[in-house]
């Protein structure tokens, strides 16, 4: 679950999607930089080998058709998919354009860090009515991005002209925007089977999707 807090109370509350089993998401602490709206998405080394790759060699170009991916050579050109072949196509990035379909969805905000992990919308959006959310390759995708840009900019930025509306008006146009945060936001990024609810009243526990309450027992038990 996400938190936001200011001023020692919880602004915001949001379910998340984090990182798969195979694939999971590092507690850290980092501080946000930007907000992204509508933006791109770069395939990430991880996917590239495990998705991407294994999915142009099944279907070849019409896989990239079928992600919205496009491939590009080192000067940033975009390689027509024809001249992709099985032998040259780990040469080149992969990147889905904004829009409907991007796997960040409309907002993506940044927090630089050595995992490249950050926060973002998702176009899967009936993942967070489920139980076990651990679907992601290990970023975090939160419930309602939307609500927590706007209160970001106008709440912490003061900038009061940033409304929903304006939001809205931003994605339709379907062109990157970066805002730079003036505001240091820190963020936390912290893996915990029992934490205090939003009452401050109650613990709850939570399954240890990543089994790490017992390599943590140990540890605790050889103190």
């Amino acid at each position: 679950e996400f938190f936001l807090m200011n001023d020692d109370a919880v602004a915001i509350h949001l379910r998340v999607v984090c990182g798969k089993t195979e694939r999971q998401t590092t507690s850290l602490f980092a501080t946000m930089a930007n907000v992204i709206i509508n933006p791109s998405w770069g395939v990430p080394p991880t996917i590239l080998k495990k998705d991407v790759i294994p999915g142009m060699r099944r279907s070849g170009e019409k896989y990239l058709r079928k992600k919205g991916l496009k491939a590009y050579d080192r000067n940033g050109k975009v390689v027509a998919d024809k001249l992709l072949t099985p032998r040259n196509y780990k040469k080149f990035t992969y990147k889905q354009a904004p829009g409907d379909d991007n796997s960040l969805g409309y907002v993506k905000f940044n927090l630089p860090n050595p995992w490249d992990i950050y926060l973002h919308d998702t176009p899967h959006r009936n993942d967070f009515g489920r139980r076990f959310r651990a679907l992601s390759s290990g970023c975090i995708r939160l419930q309602f991005p939307q609500q927590m840009a706007v209160y970001i900019m106008s709440d912490l930025e003061k900038r009061k002209n940033f409304t929903p509306g304006l939001l809205d008006t931003i994605i339709e146009t379907h062109k990157t925007r970066w805002e730079v945060l003036r505001t240091k936001i820190p963020v936390h990024i912290a893996y915990l089977t029992a934490y205090q609810d939003t009452t401050c009243k109650h613990v709850r526990f939570a399954r240890d999707i990543y089994h790490r309450d017992d390599k943590l027992k140990s540890i605790m038990q050889r103190m």
